[in-house]
């Protein structure tokens, strides 16, 4: 690791280090049940989508390409994690659903969830937690002003 030496410089580095710190907890608690990240998020964002999701959507959701979303399916499916419908709404798009095996390991996936993220915020107060939500969320907001996007999908969630 990189040493910062301003405040500036220390905030980027421990944004990422968190994020994958955080990340390796989760997948360790949940390699009893088989799945990584790249397997345990699509999973968890199909579930709390309340819709059915196309592979553009789920592409979206998880900011990654196209034809990975498509591999990433495939192995899914081939697991039988997920499954692909036809959209009644258009013949030329599937939409990705959970199989029952998946539902009831999302279950699971979620009380790890949960547990962790208690764990590991416990160290803060709530007032402190809303500070950093806040914080990040402006940040976030910033980095995607400049890379030209706009306002990030999830800041405008967040936002309401």
């Amino acid at each position: 690791m990189m040493v910062a030496s301003t405040p500036e410089q220390r905030f980027g580095y421990l944004v990422r280090e968190v994020s994958a710190l955080w990340r390796g907890v989760i997948d360790r608690r949940l390699e009893p049940l088989g799945l990584s990240a790249s397997r345990w998020e699509p999973l968890v964002v199909l579930l709390r989508s309340g819709e059915p999701m196309t592979q553009a959507m789920l592409a979206d959701a998880l900011k990654i390409e196209a034809p990975s979303v498509v591999r990433l399916i495939d192995r899914l499916a081939d697991d039988g994690w997920v499954e692909r419908r036809q959209n009644p709404l258009d013949r030329r798009a599937y939409h990705i659903v959970l199989t029952t095996k998946a539902r009831k390991a999302c279950t699971e996936i979620e009380r790890v969830l949960a547990a962790t993220r208690a764990e590991i915020l416990g160290v803060l107060t709530q007032r402190e937690i809303r500070a950093c939500i806040d914080a990040l969320s402006r940040v976030r907001d910033q980095v995607a002003r400049l890379a030209g996007d706009g306002a990030h999908p999830a800041a405008r969630r967040s936002s309401r």
